[in-house]
């Protein structure tokens, strides 16, 4: 559940170089993830969760990408059930093995909520990275548009900031679209405002209304990981996952201001 570019060639020759059993690729820490690997000067890892005791000299915190090249011995201590590599196998390995680190410096991106899921899709059009079949289209004012292929904008919508329109969508004349992502055959209609919003894949929006910060979708066979189904009523209906809402026959979570 991330975009990066890490040279996977070259990590694979400073693993080999490093002579370490396995190789975790780091990268610096963003807001969302404040960093939890800690080197020494020549990239050993001396400790994961916590600084190290006693290491002043440690540099860090760095952030796992989740990229990682191992050795058939560091294979071989995974237990043989669910398991959690940081806590079952390297925790007990630093000190008795040398694991190393890759630093990547570059673009990594982690979309494991909607908040980052929304700002991901934002940056990756804003910064032109990683952008598949589809055209960008830069607006007057600076806004830029993505649109995949046969989504339709209206030249009488209001665009602002960066949105992404993904295929079949179509926003209606009148409509504004602010910072926001729009899935799959949704409808935005005339006179509908959305700003830093999901819309979920299939989901018709009813003209006139207004949303701000929320993920949106029209049914649960549509909505995006975090509106996911939940158990049904004694009705028969299903009822809205922890945190979100349901307004006008839509079910909503609310985003990050």
């Amino acid at each position: 559940d991330f975009i990066s570019d890490i040279d996977l060639a070259t990590a694979l020759a400073e693993h080999r170089r490093s002579g370490a059993r396995g190789t975790l690729v780091v990268t610096e820490p963003s807001g969302s993830f404040p960093g939890e690997v800690w080197t020494d000067a020549g990239g050993r890892v001396l400790s994961i969760g916590s600084p190290p005791a006693g290491r002043p000299d440690a540099t860090g915190p760095f952030e796992f990408t989740g990229v990682q090249i191992l050795e058939p011995e560091l294979l071989e201590r995974f237990p043989q059930r669910p398991s959690d590599s940081i806590r079952d196998v390297y925790l007990p390995a630093l000190a008795q093995i040398n694991i190393a680190s890759y630093r990547h410096g570059s673009f990594w991106w982690e979309f494991g909520s909607l908040d980052r899921y929304l700002e991901g899709q934002l940056r990756l059009v804003r910064e032109r990275r990683h952008l598949e079949e589809g055209a960008l289209l830069e607006m007057p004012g600076g806004s830029l548009v993505w649109l995949g292929p046969g989504a339709n904008i209206s030249p009488a919508a209001s665009i602002r900031g960066v949105v992404v329109i993904e295929g079949g969508a179509r926003v209606s004349s009148g409509a504004t679209v602010e910072d926001s992502v729009i899935l799959e055959h949704a409808q935005v209609p005339s006179w509908c405002r959305l700003s830093r919003c999901v819309l979920a894949a299939e989901t018709v929006l009813t003209g006139g209304l207004q949303f701000d910060h929320l993920a949106i979708a029209s049914s649960p066979c549509a909505a995006p990981s975090g509106l996911a189904m939940a158990p049904e009523t004694p009705g028969g209906r299903p009822s809205p996952p922890e945190g979100c809402q349901v307004a006008r026959d839509l079910w909503v979570r609310p985003l990050a201001a």
